[in-house]
């Protein structure tokens, strides 16, 4: 029979040579050991790539297993046996392991670190599990997870879609911010750490949607810096869990955010956003032809830009320009290939839409050059590229922008 929701567990495992730590996601056991040309046995794993048989390592090795709230490591009567924090382990008897618990199998060192656990908590503190995954089962709610790491994500995703939610995935900030818009989720689980922006900026964003900011939002993260926990609360999340995740946890306070939102218990809150004071001036008349530019490099102080009909982008202009003007000088574009009028931003029909200037070092959208003298929607999460500059649009009304 196959182990509940709350029993699944994620553990990251290093060992010299390995150019990364590498991730498994399990609910009963892992085997540890080496592959062999002379057999068809593949340890769930397999370290034959790092130099295991001539460290002495077995087939099969080491066998990791969880009971409730614990993991147990059990040496497989190896030859050259398994060691604990120094001490040589006794065969087929087990010992729990802790974070930070220094493992060697024979002469192999291998660092294991929890990243997502079953309870928080003892099991003698704890309801039967029957009775947490009743009282913490969703209802097809959409969680948005934004997370990086492949392995962590899928992790999620399992324990969520078997407790009754959905989910979708996105790895970095523009992906979840298009994801957003294709359909609003319930909630947002997200870490900090992410490949392109910090992960504070979708928090921000969605903190400014002027139809639905109030969705719960669960950060867990690996971060140990205050600053960014402090922060992240301060823009508007709702919960911060240090990796490793508690599954129970997590699905408690999922649980509780969601009734309390679908209870009108937690009413819009809009924050006042670090570097963002020209937010607050904007009336809800105008924010329909209002975006906001992160500039890469310049995560922390985001442009917010009202574009009543045309601006320019670029360097500073000479006189007697034509249109109001974005001067990008002060975010690297002398020195990123940005004309002094580079391009146009225009806003019509409830869209908005840039061109090329004819300028030296061209205009990209996400990547594509764009012809000179041509308009070209933007959606909303576009990356923008003048030259070497790269720009994300965010629109403060996704709603007009809809097709």
């Amino acid at each position: 029979m196959a182990n509940t929701t709350e029993e699944l567990w994620a553990i990251e495992l290093y060992t010299p040579g390995m150019p990364a730590p590498v991730r498994y996601n399990f609910d009963k056991q892992l085997i540890i050991g080496r592959s062999s040309s002379t057999d068809d046995f593949v340890p769930d794993v397999d370290l034959n790539a790092f130099d295991a048989a001539s460290k002495g390592v077995s087939r099969q090795h080491l066998q990791i297993f969880c009971e409730r709230d614990h993991l147990y490591l059990v040496d497989l009567d190896s030859p050259n046996g398994s060691y604990l924090n120094g001490e040589r382990m006794a065969p087929n008897h087990s010992y729990v392991l802790v974070n930070g618990d220094e493992v060697q199998l024979g002469y192999l060192p291998v660092h294991f670190h929890i990243v997502m656990s079953p309870f928080a908590a003892p099991a003698s503190e704890l309801d039967s599990e029957s009775a947490i995954a009743a009282a913490y089962r969703g209802n097809d709610e959409l969680i948005l997870i934004v997370e990086s790491d492949s392995e962590t994500a899928s992790g999620y995703q399992k324990l969520l879609e078997e407790a009754g939610y959905r989910t979708r995935i996105a790895p970095e900030v523009l992906r979840a911010i298009r994801m957003y818009n294709q359909e609003r989720p319930n909630a947002v689980l997200m870490e900090l750490l992410l490949s392109d922006l910090n992960g504070l900026e979708f928090c921000r964003y969605v903190r400014r949607d002027v139809v639905k900011n109030s969705i719960p939002v669960v950060i867990a993260s690996s971060t140990t810096s205050d600053q960014l926990v402090s922060e992240a609360m301060h823009i508007g999340a709702d919960m911060f869990l240090n990796k490793p995740v508690s599954s129970a946890e997590l699905l408690k306070a999922l649980s509780g955010l969601l009734q309390q939102s679908e209870g009108g218990q937690i009413s819009d809150r809009t924050r006042n956003l670090v570097g963002t004071a020209p937010l607050q001036r904007l009336e809800p008349e105008t924010r329909h032809h209002a975006v906001v530019l992160f500039v890469e490099g310049h995560g922390d102080a985001p442009l917010t830009v009202q574009v009543p009909g045309t601006i320019s982008l670029g360097r500073k202009p000479s006189a007697g320009a034509s249109h109001a003007h974005l001067d990008l000088g002060s975010y690297g574009a002398d020195n990123s290939g940005v004309s002094r009028v580079h391009g146009l931003l225009h806003y019509k029909g409830g869209q908005f839409f840039v061109e090329d200037l004819g300028s030296l070092n061209g205009t990209y959208i996400n990547g594509s050059p764009l012809d000179p003298n041509q308009q070209y929607r933007v959606n909303n999460g576009d990356e923008l590229r003048l030259g070497r500059l790269r720009l994300y649009v965010y629109f403060l009304d996704t709603n007009s922008q809809e097709a």
